[in-house]
Formats: C-alpha cells, sequence, structure tokens
C-alpha cells in the first residue's frame, strides 16, 4: 500500500489533467456511439427508402433505442430529403464533437 501512496503522491500535480483526460475520453466514447447509432437510420432511409415509423419506446433504457426514438418522432412527417439531411447534420455534428474531444486528448 507504501508503494501506491508513493505513485499517487506523484500525480498529485497533475489531478486536473487526469480529469480532464478521463472526461474527453468519455465524451469522445459518448459521440463516437452516437454517430454509429446514426448510420443505421441513415442506411435504411438510402439503400431501403423505408419511411421512419415512431415504433414504440423502450422501456430498458438502451441509449441506442432512445436516440432512435427521438429521431423516428422528430423526423416523423419529413420528406425523405428533409430526412436525409437531418440525419446527415447530426451524424455530422456527432464525428465533429467526437473528434474534437478525441483531439483534446493528445493536446493535455
Amino acid at each position: 500500500m507504501k508503494k501506491y501512496s508513493r505513485i499517487l503522491h506523484y500525480l498529485a500535480p497533475y489531478k486536473g489533467k487526469i480529469f480532464l483526460y478521463f472526461l474527453f475520453t468519455i465524451l469522445s466514447i459518448i459521440f463516437g456511439l452516437v454517430s454509429f447509432g446514426m448510420l443505421i437510420p441513415f442506411f435504411d432511409l438510402i439503400f431501403l427508402g423505408k419511411t421512419m415509423d415512431l415504433p414504440a419506446v423502450a422501456a430498458s433504457g438502451d441509449s441506442l433505442s432512445n436516440i432512435k426514438t427521438w429521431l423516428y418522432g422528430h423526423l416523423n412527417g419529413y420528406s425523405l430529403l428533409q430526412m436525409l439531411a437531418t440525419i446527415c447534420v447530426v451524424l455530422l455534428i456527432a464525428i465533429f464533437l467526437k473528434t474534437c474531444f478525441f483531439t483534446c486528448l493528445f493536446i493535455l
């Protein structure tokens, strides 16, 4: 235990940077998952020509199904071109934020 306290003593000046590192890592992972989750309705719309029907709300708390439910509810009644444009914008924003947070990891 004494060895661990010695190591933690050396890490004390870097508390802020360690916290920011873990924060940026978590945010990068979250936006990476959102960007992959947004590809499903994007490809359904492009290749299958599916219209977005509002699915039943999942009570499981699954984040991907919650994102899809929000997206389907938001885009209900849009034309295919408007749906495609909205999905592209959300996908680009998620990829941009993921890249920003991932880049911040290397700046620290």
